[in-house]
């Protein structure tokens, strides 16, 4: 993480560091002394960015600035009305990063292909957890010889708003921590929370035959939520945020789907992805945290 620039003006820093999010480059703004300092989280991105922050003092009005900084000050919320905390402002608009665009691209692809689950045959049977039974009409248990099925089921979606959801999702929690920790660290945790939360619905669940990447999100939610929690994670280069609209969307979902346990959920795995989520965000936390503690003499 550099630092490419100050400025008195926190919204003319907000409005630089959206610009750069757009461009997919991530950068925090911290303050510094009684200025606002505009860091870049990815070295590889300093020349650009010293560039075009010196571009954008003279010039913020130019079109290559104009869409991606519009926005911020239209929404700008005066620091006068931000909670005394540790000052950090980030580009908190979502955006989507490479990997997770792939996915969600794949997901698409595959519920139209499958349309819906309805279509049984070619892609449908490759890509359900466990072989499809000759009729088309049940799912046979996991089989070894075929490991991608610990993964591909999630996809598989069954209607247009149980895949909109989720890809609304996707681009609002796994974007933001693709952004941080990269894209291979990113991917693992997606492998990581798909086969958990798929094997968690086939173990406990009440048929094999399921799909969505709402288990991955639960994870991706309980890893952003633990962040969050721990000040020390809200400082860049880490900067985790949750919008209160999505908190309560999850957590009502959550909560409904145990309630009225006949509505087409994957409750278990929902919740396996959710335990896997918070698990993995402890351990980390817990990790900085231990890291950050000053060696005794």
């Amino acid at each position: 993480m550099r630092l490419i620039g100050i400025t008195n003006d926190p919204q003319k820093a907000e409005a630089f560091v959206s610009y750069l999010d757009h461009l997919g480059k991530g950068a925090v703004v911290r303050p510094e002394a009684d200025n606002f300092g505009v860091w870049v989280l990815d070295e590889a991105a300093l020349s650009k960015a010293k560039a075009d922050w010196a571009r954008f003092e003279t010039e913020p009005n130019h079109e290559d600035f104009r869409i991606a900084v519009q926005p911020v000050l239209e929404e700008w919320v005066p620091q006068s009305k931000i909670e005394e905390a540790p000052l950090v402002y980030l580009a908190t608009k979502p955006s989507w990063q490479p990997t997770a665009a792939i996915l969600a691209a794949t997901a698409v692809s595959v519920t139209v292909l499958t349309w819906f689950g309805e279509d049984r045959e070619s892609v449908f049977r490759r890509i359900t957890f466990g072989p499809v039974a000759p009729a088309g009409l049940t799912i046979l248990p996991f089989d070894v010889n075929e490991p991608w099925r610990a993964i591909t089921p999630v996809f598989l979606h069954f209607s247009f708003i149980h895949l909109l959801f989720n890809l609304l999702m996707l681009r609002d929690l796994a974007c933001q921590v693709e952004r941080r920790v990269g894209r291979w660290c990113f991917f693992g945790m997606f492998l990581l929370f798909a086969a958990g939360s798929n094997f968690s619905e086939a173990l406990m669940g009440p048929s094999l035959l399921f799909g969505g990447l709402s288990g991955v999100m639960y994870g991706f939610f309980g890893y952003v939520l633990v962040q969050t929690l721990d000040p020390a994670r809200n400082t860049p280069p880490e900067g985790y945020f949750l919008r209160s609209m999505t908190t309560l969307i999850l957590l009502a979902w959550f909560a409904l789907g145990v309630v009225q346990n006949d509505l087409p959920v994957t409750n278990w795995g929902n919740a396996g992805g959710l335990l896997l989520g918070l698990a993995l965000g402890g351990l980390v936390v817990l990790a900085g945290n231990l890291l950050a503690k000053p060696a005794k003499d």
